[in-house]
């Protein structure tokens, strides 16, 4: 078993670990995003709902290609924010979008909560109680996939998603999140949960030629 980040292994280790800054607020506040309730896309004009691609969010179907799409419409647009409405995305195909050349921002962004991070030092106990986050990714690809592949950008921000794993599965995917060539990449209030990779050569996350902050 192979991992290429400290973050990685302490995904691995801790499966209810949360990441990324929050701000604070009472556990269990949500609300939908507005265009420009990020300052990290320049192109807020572009806001697209992947709901609007055929996914369907219901723990069942393969959304693997209703996000290709959508990464795919922010492309052709030249940048923009892709919306992800509360459900379980299971992604069984791979999803990979190299933006070099067509798009400089992007952002994904799911359903927000206003739960707090815990503080440094807390509990694995008190870690392990979550974001209350709506919007998940649920990675399928198996050994040989990588789930989401997203490379080519000045900036690329993910926000309020889970990326949860299946019980039982021993493999999730090789690689959950690639980012390759990003100038600046955030993973900001995110979790992953219940992830694993096993093979040589795999990651929960993994950044490649980027600025990763977490």
């Amino acid at each position: 078993m192979k991992f290429t980040t400290i973050l990685c292994l302490l995904l691995l280790a801790l499966p209810g670990l949360t990441v990324a800054l929050g701000k604070t607020a009472p556990a269990g506040s949500h609300r939908v995003y507005a265009a420009r309730n990020h300052s990290l896309s320049t192109s807020d004009e572009n806001v697209f709902n992947l709901a609007d691609f055929g996914a369907f969010g219901d723990g069942l179907a393969d959304d693997g290609p209703a996000l290709q799409a959508a990464l795919d419409a922010l492309g052709e647009a030249g940048g923009g924010t892709l919306f992800v409405p509360a459900g379980r995305y299971i992604i069984i195909t791979p999803v990979q979008k190299d933006f070099t050349g067509v798009a400089s921002d992007i952002s994904i962004l799911g359903v927000e909560s206003l739960t707090p991070v815990p503080p440094p030092g807390s509990s694995g106990e008190v870690l392990s109680r979550g974001l209350d986050l709506l919007s998940e990714f649920a990675p399928r690809t198996g050994e040989q996939g990588i789930a989401i592949n997203v490379s080519g950008l000045q900036t690329f921000l993910i926000k309020d998603i889970t990326f949860i794993g299946t019980p039982a599965v021993i493999t999730d995917a090789l690689i959950t999140l690639v980012l390759n060539n990003v100038w600046e990449a955030t993973i900001r209030h995110c979790e992953f949960y219940g992830l694993r990779s096993v093979l040589e050569g795999g990651d929960i996350v993994l950044s490649v030629r980027s600025h990763l902050k977490v």
